[in-house]
């Protein structure tokens, strides 16, 4: 992710972009997205920038100028899902994933917040400039109506045993998927490679398998 933005493009910079619920867009050249609130919703761009810090929505800044409250979202980057498919990360930039994935979610839950089921494909950017795209979570506060598939309607090899039980997710099974992605990232498949669900689920009770020699 780029430095902080501490001003608002100039609508020169911008090609119009549909609106997003209550936020007027605009995309700036290296392909990041300026939106606009109106006034009432400063206090909402100030909690989406806030969050941004921590890494969540991928928010590279905003603020109130005179056109009224702004934030910018990163560009769209390669999920960590589409990264793996590439094998595993480095040590170093596994431990630096781990660590920004770690804030953000403790940084949603002091918040009271749930940024929905934590998969690969919901996570962007890399290393220590990774985010969670939360994308349920800003739809719901910019007041986003266009028909979507229910996220996370169905099971996933990265759900925590207790989701096939019937429980709700939550941050802890979140942490719990935590957990399967930093093993992946390091050793460039899941800990559960070739189960199915079920045969997963009943081997996620016991530990882990080893990290491969050369990790």
């Amino acid at each position: 992710m780029d430095a902080r933005r501490t001003r608002a493009p100039e609508p020169a910079e911008l090609a119009p972009l549909p609106s997003r619920g209550r936020a007027r867009r605009g995309a700036l050249p290296d392909g990041a997205i300026l939106h606009r609130l109106d006034p009432a919703d400063a206090a909402l761009a100030k909690r989406i920038v806030n969050l941004g810090e921590a890494g969540v929505f991928g928010c590279e800044g905003g603020g109130v100028d005179e056109a009224g409250p702004w934030f910018v979202l990163s560009p769209p980057t390669p999920t960590l899902d589409e990264r793996l498919d590439g094998g595993a990360l480095t040590s170093g930039e596994a431990l630096a994933l781990f660590r920004r994935l770690a804030g953000a979610l403790a940084a949603c839950e002091a918040a009271s917040l749930f940024p929905g089921r934590l998969r690969p494909r919901d996570i962007g950017g890399a290393g220590a400039s990774a985010f969670l795209l939360a994308a349920p979570l800003l739809s719901a506060w910019l007041g986003e109506t266009t028909a979507r598939a229910q996220e996370g309607a169905s099971l996933s090899r990265w759900d925590a045993p207790e989701l096939a039980d019937g429980e709700g997710a939550s941050s802890a099974t979140n942490r719990y998927a935590l957990g399967l992605i930093v093993y992946s990232a390091l050793a460039g498949r899941h800990p559960f490679a070739g189960l199915g669900l079920r045969h997963a689920r009943s081997a996620s009770l016991r530990d882990a398998p080893p990290l491969p020699d050369d990790v």
